[in-house]
């Protein structure tokens, strides 16, 4: 121990004498740590780290999967709650099920009473929910079974946040009644802030509150419910698929009035909930170790260079009767004080990283509210910068083995051989190639960025606004509904600038549902079923979101009060119900009810902009039974000033109407491509350090190679080289260098291209525009990094230089 402090603070003295090349040594280890540090922090919270609830291996998803049926379709993977209570009765491999109502987002409360009215989003979950996913409350309790009947007490509970930004986390408010859509609720509970509903079960939401799931009112609603099984103790995954499949099977059965369009499928719930990013952050993990590889590269040609500017001083320790071992512990021992100290650096780094990401909003990614920087982040980024510290360790440690003390103290003043020389250019060319790699990726994630944002929407959402909507409770008739949304229409679109407006129940790249549509009159096999997306609007939606009419008309205020049911669809409907016949005036059979086709419209990206456009139909939304709906506006005036205008409107109309979210429906499409947004800037910012990189290790090898042929240039010089010659040396050098990690980079970039495959949208892995941009811009690089050694090379004073000996 007295000798291993002997080193630390011989390594300090060390350390302290280079104070400006060590603290380079520490920023670039800690930029590299702290990158490796943010990526791991948020792989293990979406992929790695186990959910926030208690055994949550032992949570089951289970999704309603049968023969034909659409998994984008949220209608399609909900449960219908008859299905939902045999599974609960007969399977028994589940402590429990539980579920929530996974179509929340349609419908909304009104905060009044105290302050500004205020809209709040609110998900029913079962009584039993929170018990299933072993939550324990902040306060309170959850709901009774009383509660979640038929005719139970009001209660509410509140979410973390909501509880901290609307009451400042006041304890007295268990008890409290709040008014929701004018009716008194009681709190009777707070849901703890490591349990955060939206970031695991809808991200890109927040959600307020949450309210019980009354089963007799879902059972008239259709497939709604998300189901969550806990598992049996001692049971497995596969032998519950199999009693899952056993029973739906026998309920298929011996209930036919439910059909057969329903079936079971179980995942573990983290599967669920993370999958989807999985590629995408793997992807990201490796970009960044990448980064790592060349911050070690650079490194150990830095250290290199320290040890060649130190080698007459170990020489003469070693001459001393320091053996070599001795010498090797001193040259570890510094290193692992530089990479100690990057990793403390690394880790104060990702600390403000990982605070920035978990509080970045609108970013559809699950469980990133919860990334943090925690003892498992802490111990990871110990291993990584040992590792890094070995890693840059070891071509200083090999010259020094390999070297005589003899040979070294009989040279001259030069700073090095030849072999130390070979070394840099050999990590020159590996963090060349390295870089090469990172760079034609993030130009292929980058290349099919632009390709997705370039995809045509099937609406305008340039001067469009939108705004969630709300009749008053008091109207309890479909036309009562329909002559308000007719008045806010009418006010809305008496505002200068407002050129239509309209309203829908679900806006694409929002909400989404979908009922089975299929042409009247046509056998279909049995066994397939054809279901198509469902948005309620109104007359002016249409006209207000941009979306191109083909043929016939839309809804119309003539259809408010008609007997006979209308229907426009989209063009792929068209296509699929009646490819032989046009579609307008023939009936389309929607979850079994007759609706006349009046109309056909273009596609419009629904759920996201990378899949192709499915089945839509539109339904007049002065026939639902909807309790909210989004009022949409194309207008020429920017939304700073009209939001005023709009909110006086419609206050003028229902002082208690929430008016504070006037939206752009730009930001619809920005929430939709929010998670390959989030990809895309983190992995070209850190491609953007690995050129960094490159090219300060490029310029360090060359400055290095021209400080040791100084005497060389001057006497080159002295017999008649020009300065040009002496400068297309240089960069000749440069080229060689950055060609050879070019060609290693091109074909370890063909892998990563056909490993990244999945990730593209309208771009291949051999995408030609992505290879040779960015080969081209490392090329560039390489170019300016040695243009200012070779510049230098080509001012030296023949006769300063042959002075120097």
């Amino acid at each position: 121990m007295s000798t291993l402090g002997w080193e630390i603070r011989h390594a300090l003295r060390a350390i302290m004498r280079e104070r400006a090349v060590c603290a380079v040594i520490v920023l670039v280890l800690g930029v590299g740590i702290g990158a490796n540090a943010t990526v791991f922090s948020v792989v293990h919270a979406v992929l790695l780290g186990p959910l926030p609830f208690h055994e949550p291996d032992r949570l089951v998803w289970i999704r309603n999967q049968y023969p034909g049926s659409d998994s984008s379709a949220l209608s399609t993977v909900t449960s219908r709650v008859d299905v939902f209570e045999e599974w609960r009765d007969r399977v028994t491999g589940f402590d429990a099920l539980t579920a929530y109502n996974a179509f929340f987002g349609y419908g909304s409360y009104t905060l009044t009473g105290a302050g500004e009215p205020e809209r709040l989003i609110g998900v029913r979950v079962a009584d039993n929910f929170f018990d299933v996913l072993g939550v324990q409350l902040v306060m309170g309790r959850a709901f009774t079974r009383t509660e979640a009947g038929l005719n139970g007490s009001p209660a509410v509970l509140l979410t973390h946040g909501f509880w901290q930004r609307r009451f400042a986390g006041d304890p007295d408010v268990i008890g409290r009644a709040l008014t929701l859509d004018g009716s008194a609720v009681t709190v009777v509970g707070v849901v703890p802030a490591s349990f955060e509903f939206s970031s695991l079960f809808a991200p890109g939401t927040e959600v307020d509150v949450m309210l019980p799931l009354v089963y007799d009112v879902a059972r008239r609603q259709g497939n709604t419910l998300a189901v969550i099984g806990r598992l049996r103790p001692g049971r497995t995954l596969s032998q519950v698929r199999t009693e899952l499949e056993a029973v739906t099977a026998q309920v298929q059965q011996e209930r036919p009035e439910l059909g057969r369009f329903f079936g079971a499928a179980a995942i573990e719930l983290k599967d669920q909930i993370s999958s989807g990013a999985a590629g995408a952050l793997l992807t990201l993990w490796a970009a960044v170790a990448g980064v790592l590889l060349i911050v070690c590269a650079n490194l150990s040609s830095l250290m290199l260079s320290r040890a060649a500017a130190r080698r007459k001083e170990v020489a003469l320790r070693a001459a001393l009767g320091a053996g070599r071992g001795r010498l090797l512990g001193q040259l570890v021992t510094e290193s692992a004080v530089l990479s100690s100290a990057g990793a403390a650096t690394g880790l104060l780094f990702a600390w403000v990283a990982t605070s920035v990401v978990a509080s970045l909003d609108g970013v559809s990614l699950p469980l990133l509210a919860t990334v943090r920087v925690d003892g498992t982040a802490v111990a990871v980024t110990a291993l990584v910068s040992a590792a890094a510290g070995l890693l840059f360790t070891v071509a200083p440690a090999w010259q020094l083995w390999r070297s005589s003390p003899q040979g070294i103290l009989k040279e001259g003043s030069g700073t090095g051989g030849r072999r130390s020389a070979r070394v840099r250019s050999a990590l020159v060319v590996g963090e060349t190639a390295v870089a090469c790699m990172l760079l034609v990726g993030a130009g292929l994630l980058m290349h099919s960025f632009i390709q997705m944002l370039d995809v045509p929407l099937g609406f305008e959402p340039d001067r469009a606004v939108t705004l969630r909507i709300d009749p008053p409770r008091t109207l309890e008739t479909a036309a009562a509904r329909a002559a308000f949304y007719e008045d806010v229409i009418r006010r809305v679109e008496a505002l200068p600038g407002i050129d239509s407006a309209g309203v829908t129940d679900a806006l694409p790249l929002d909400r989404q549902r979908s009922w089975g549509v299929r042409a009247k009159g046509v056998i279909y096999p049995e066994g397939t079923s054809r279901s198509a997306y469902v948005r309620m609007i109104g007359p002016g939606y249409l006209e207000s979101m941009g979306i191109v009419l083909r043929a016939g008309r839309g809804i119309g205020p003539e259809d408010a009060n008609v007997d006979e049911a209308v229907v426009v669809i989209n063009q792929t409907t068209a296509s699929r119900l009646w490819p032989d016949r046009p579609a307008v005036g023939q009936t389309a059979l929607i979850s079994g009810d007759e609706h006349r086709v009046v109309g056909v419209v273009a596609d419009v990206k629904q759920s996201d902009l990378e899949s192709p456009s499915g089945m839509e139909i539109y339904l007049s939304i002065w026939r639902a039974d909807g309790r909210s709906a989004d009022l949409v506006m194309r207008t020429s005036r920017r939304l700073e000033a009209l939001a005023p205008e709009v909110r006086g409107a419609l206050r003028a109309l229902d002082p208690a109407m929430p008016v504070s979210d006037i939206r752009s429906l730009e930001q619809f499409v920005a929430r939709a491509v929010s998670p390959r947004r989030f990809f895309v800037l983190l992995l070209g910012g850190f491609a953007a350090v690995a050129l960094l990189l490159a090219a300060l290790g490029i310029y360090g090898v060359i400055s290095h190679a021209v400080a040791q042929q100084t005497r060389e240039i001057g006497i080159r010089m002295a017999l008649g080289a020009s300065a040009g010659s002496v400068q297309l040396d240089v960069l000749r050098r440069v080229f060689t260098l950055a060609g050879a990690g070019l060609a290693l980079g091109v074909m370890g970039s063909v892998l990563v291209g056909r490993a990244m495959r999945a990730m593209l949208y309208g771009v291949s892995g051999w995408d030609p525009l992505s290879f040779a941009g960015m080969t081209g811009a490392l090329l560039l690089t390489a170019c300016c990094a040695g243009y200012l050694p070779a510049r230098r090379a080509s001012l030296v004073d023949p006769m300063v230089a042959l002075r120097e000996e």
